[in-house]
């Protein structure tokens, strides 16, 4: 049996072969020659052949003439074409977006202030195929294939710019790919690399160099290797088997994809003490860290800077000098309003006592009073972190969140153009009051502050930050307009002092200050001009502050997988993913567990007061008796789950996710021909299946063989191949370019 490569004859003293080899890489095989032909051949340029009595290989170059085994013989070193395909870089934008004009939409689990616009998303036109005038972007589009057969063209030129000749790309049955789209797809990479990129499109897709030099793109997928097994014939014997393998026994009977929680939960600050209170209750402390050195408080010192409730404090610090009785809320609900100074006696007191830096201890107050919070201890110590924002995605292209609200009662303090618009305005009543009431909490004074939200509440003016996630710290920072018509904001709503019990049918004060109206008797003209016959209408702070604030707070406890979000898929929940062929039943393994990180995806929980009880219980509360089983709340809670099923402004959807990674799962599963084997030399088969190597070998003892060859494992699918185009927008940053919204 001869074997010519270039037309000239090969040696016997090694095995001459080929392998039809699957991937993007290129075989590169080594052949014994005489000297003088291994030196011709090493000269010529251009493509050669690789002849034998049973098989011809086309398009395949010489790279190396390498010294034999004695000086009578050289080897050669060939590859086929795809040696060139790294020499290339493709650069290529596909179908990539850009952000165009607005839409107005409702969300009512974002901030009222996020609610004004979201972007509508289209593309870049030199990134579309079609790029005629007035063409519609979403028929203009790349597809994959016609991608794929862009970046093609582009990795042959190489070949053809030197040598002359170029691959023909073709397919087998690529309109059986469940081809996904392809969405702001930037290539920047040599061509070897950038065909992978674009077969990863491709669910399970195969390429390799066929006979002639075409380049095949082909299914793995396809269970085509079946019908290559039986036209091989009988193996050979002592070279291996390949055989059918039935997977059920390791297949998983159901998949279940677990998801990092991400539940909102309210917790409620009541000044008066309306709540009942116990461990479980979803409360927090008016705190602020201690300015002194050190301060004993109910027998225990602590340190500069330490948290301290408000009620503490006023009790550590003691009488003032000057005073005759402790700091008050009712002292500080006068001495938060502003032009009053009067703090200012207790600040200059501090010179009559030096050891108590008053003035520090003012200021604590006066930054802290009202506006920083701690959160319930035994709350706390359930949760594993804390964020100041809400679930719900606002933005989907940058997956920006709505802030954390506190929903508060709080007071503007207008300035002069205030006062002159509303002066001048046509109304008909016209208070010109100095201070402006707004009734932000449900709750009225004898209501506690785990009243319902309802739709009298309103979102403070607050930026909300965790100053300590460990220690549970929630600072509010009430915000003043960019305009400045308003000077101030105060962390209540503002009352006079002999008419805090005149309040509306919602508990808004009726009387909200000084007025500058001087027809308006028994109201004040200014802040500091209170007659002797007035002293007891001084302004001041409502008392029974309320605050309700929403935050985000991933569950610790219960200290095991109960604590992270269930979804759950059967093997016939993704069979319409995998290709057709792909044998996945029956799946007689345990369940199998996946976890899918944060970064990837959360299961986005809104606070809802009528669904309190089912988002506690996400914490395991109430606190059960450890040795009472704590049920998994993933069905229960399964119908407030934002982004459970469906892909949109909560997030991408878990569902989709879910289906995707067991699919990728049950892909790398599935029953298939296994092993290697020989048989008869055939000169026509090719890679089919998932047979990814066919090699044809003359060994030096005159016998010709051909022989499979089956990976030993199977790689796991894309996860992406499986995702439809608005969960892999979501997860990637983008937002789908839809008209519905």
């Amino acid at each position: 049996m001869k074997a010519l490569l270039g037309g000239l004859p090969l040696l016997a003293s090694a095995d001459v072969s080929w392998t039809l080899r699957e991937g993007t890489r290129p075989n590169m095989q080594t052949f014994d020659m005489m000297p003088a032909d291994a030196d011709t051949l090493a000269t010529k340029i251009g493509p050669l052949k690789l002849e034998t009595d049973r098989f011809t290989i086309e398009a395949l170059y010489v790279i190396a003439a390498l010294p034999g085994d004695n000086p009578h013989i050289k080897r050669v070193m060939v590859a086929d074409r795809r040696v060139w395909w790294s020499y290339k870089l493709v650069r290529r934008y596909y179908n990539k977006q850009r952000n165009i004009g607005v839409k107005r939409i409702t969300d009512p689990q974002s901030a009222p202030e996020n609610l004004s616009v979201t972007p509508k998303v289209w593309y870049q036109r030199w990134t579309l195929k079609n790029q005629a005038d007035g063409i519609d972007p979403a028929s203009a589009r790349w597809t994959v294939t016609q991608a794929l057969e862009d970046v093609f063209v582009s990795i042959n030129q190489k070949e053809i710019e030197v040598f002359g000749a170029g691959s023909i790309l073709k397919g087998q049955n690529l309109s059986s790919f469940r081809a996904i789209d392809i969405e702001n797809l930037i290539i920047l990479e040599n061509g070897d690399q950038a065909i992978n990129r674009l077969l990863k499109y491709l669910p399970q897709a195969g390429i390799y160099i066929d006979y002639n030099g075409d380049t095949i793109v082909y299914s793995k997928s396809s269970g085509a290797e079946a019908g290559l097994v039986v036209s091989a014939g009988a193996g050979i014997v002592g070279k291996g088997d390949i055989r059918f393998v039935d997977n059920a026994p390791l297949r998983p009977r159901e998949v279940h994809v677990l998801f990092q929680y991400e539940p909102e939960v309210r917790f409620d600050f009541d000044e008066a003490g309306s709540m009942t209170i116990t461990a479980d209750t979803r409360y927090s402390d008016n705190v602020l860290p201690t300015p002194d050195y050190s301060l004993v408080v109910s027998g225990q010192t602590y340190a500069q800077g330490t948290y301290i409730t408000v009620d503490e404090a006023f009790a550590a610090w003691g009488v003032p000098p000057g005073f005759t009785s402790n700091i008050s809320h009712a002292i500080v609900q006068r001495a938060m309003v502003p032009y009053m100074d009067l703090w200012a006696g207790v600040e200059l007191s501090g010179a009559l006592d030096p050891n108590a830096d008053w003035a520090s201890r003012i200021g604590s107050i006066q930054q802290n009073y009202r506006r920083t919070y701690r959160i319930n201890r035994h709350w706390l110590d359930r949760i594993l972190g804390l964020k100041a924002y809400r679930v719900a995605t606002v933005n989907q292209v940058t997956g920006t969140r709505a802030p954390a609200i506190a929903y508060s009662d709080y007071c503007y303090i207008p300035g002069q153009r205030a006062l002159f618009n509303e002066r001048r305005n046509d109304i008909s009543v016209k208070d010109l009051s100095y201070a402006i009431n707004v009734k932000g909490h449900p709750a009225k004074y004898s209501e506690p502050a785990s009243k319902n939200l309802n739709a009298n509440a309103k979102g403070a003016p607050a930026h909300v930050t965790v100053a300590d996630a460990d220690q549970g710290i929630v600072h509010l920072d009430y915000m003043i307009d960019p305009y400045r018509l308003f000077e101030a904001i105060l962390p209540s709503m503002m009352t006079q002092e002999d008419k805090e019990e005149s309040v509306d049918d919602n508990g808004l004060p009726l009387i909200s200050g000084p007025t500058a109206d001087i027809t308006q008797r028994g109201r004040p003209v200014c802040f500091d001009a209170i007659e002797s016959s007035h002293l007891g209408s001084l302004p001041k702070l409502t008392r029974a502050h309320k605050m309700s604030l929403i935050l985000t707070a991933m569950p610790g406890a219960p200290n095991d997988e109960r604590a992270l979000y269930r979804v759950k898929i059967k093997p016939a929940d993704v069979k319409d993913l995998l290709p057709h062929n792909a044998k996945i039943d029956p799946a007689k393994g345990p369940i199998m567990e996946i976890y899918v990180g944060a970064s990837t995806a959360t299961a986005r929980v809104p606070w809802l007061d009528a669904r309190k009880t089912d988002i506690e219980a996400i914490f395991g509360i109430p606190n059960r008796d450890p040795s009472q089983p704590f049920v998994d709340q993933s069905d229960k809670i399964k119908d407030i789950v934002l982004n459970d099923v469906a892909t949109g402004r909560g997030g991408a959807s878990l569902r989709a996710i879910s289906l995707a990674t067991a699919a990728r799962l049950y892909g790398s599963m599935v029953s298939r021909f296994e092993g290697e084997a020989s048989f008869d030399m055939n000169g026509i088969l090719r890679p089919a299946g998932w047979v990814n190597e066919v090699t044809h070998t003359l060994d030096r003892d005159g016998k010709a063989f051909t022989r499979f060859r089956t990976p030993d494992r199977l790689e796991p699918f894309d996860v992406f191949t499986f995702l439809d185009s608005s969960t892999r927008a979501m997860l990637l940053k983008l937002a789908s370019p839809d008209t519905t919204e």
